[in-house]
């Protein structure tokens, strides 16, 4: 059985839809993030087969080009969505498969390529889905930090994981992930992103996460504004859908 809860998965899960994840792989041709996300279980299971075929594709080139970490790194990230999407569905059982696959490959293409700050996230994720936020999963996390700290496409990620966890993070990585929400509220399109995370939270955990961005502060009392702004728009959309 997985360590992963709904809500941590889900709260990952929500960086992906948002347009959050690094890679978007093209294998999976112009297949979006978001179709892994749909209510309807034919779409779900379309979702699935595209997924199976993208890492089939990718096995095949890694096969080829055993010398090139690109290959593990974008196989690990395939198999990483396709065991979130198994989970969702509650297929542990393939999804446990899947999450050590992608924490296998991402291992793989670290080895040749040590300096990819999504790989590291990809391996960091994959080990707390398993064995929660164990020494393994905190050390993955801890080096995509030192190698990409200021990597725009995984501010909101390591937001949403290390708020996930956040009791269980030691004190660096809890100010390392403030310094994550003080470089979103800096950026037009990722202060957008943090409102629209946020808004996505049960009240409880919403309440705690703004108290979090209260402290952390940005730079200046416009930025608070504009992110304010956004998190009541993102909760009026999200009350009308």
């Amino acid at each position: 059985m997985l360590f992963l809860g709904r809500t941590v998965l889900i709260l990952a899960a929500l960086a992906l839809v948002t347009g959050s994840w690094p890679r978007f792989l093209a294998g999976l041709g112009e297949m979006g993030p978001e179709s892994i996300y749909r209510d309807n279980k034919q779409e779900r299971s379309v979702a699935g087969n595209a997924y199976e075929r993208a890492l089939l594709s990718l096995r095949r080139s890694k096969d080829l080009n055993p010398a090139s970490s690109i290959y593990y790194a974008q196989s690990a990230d395939v198999s990483l969505r396709n065991a979130m999407r198994l989970a969702e569905d509650e297929k542990f059982k393939s999804s446990k498969i899947e999450f050590d696959n992608s924490r296998v490959d991402a291992k793989r293409g670290l080895l040749r390529g040590p300096s990819d700050p999504y790989a590291w996230f990809v391996l960091a994720y994959s080990e707390q889905a398993i064995d929660g936020p164990s020494e393994a999963a905190l050390s993955a996390l801890n080096t995509s930090f030192d190698v990409g700290e200021t990597e725009g496409k995984l501010l909101i990620p390591r937001i949403s994981w290390c708020f996930g966890y956040w009791s269980a993070l030691p004190e660096n990585l809890r100010r390392r992930a403030k310094g994550q929400i003080q470089l979103a509220l800096k950026n037009d399109s990722l202060r957008r992103d943090l409102a629209q995370y946020a808004a996505s939270l049960p009240s409880t955990a919403q309440e705690k996460l703004l108290g979090i961005v209260e402290e952390v502060g940005s730079g200046g009392p416009d930025n608070l504004r504009k992110f304010r702004y956004w998190l009541r728009i993102s909760k009026s959309d999200r009350g009308t859908r």
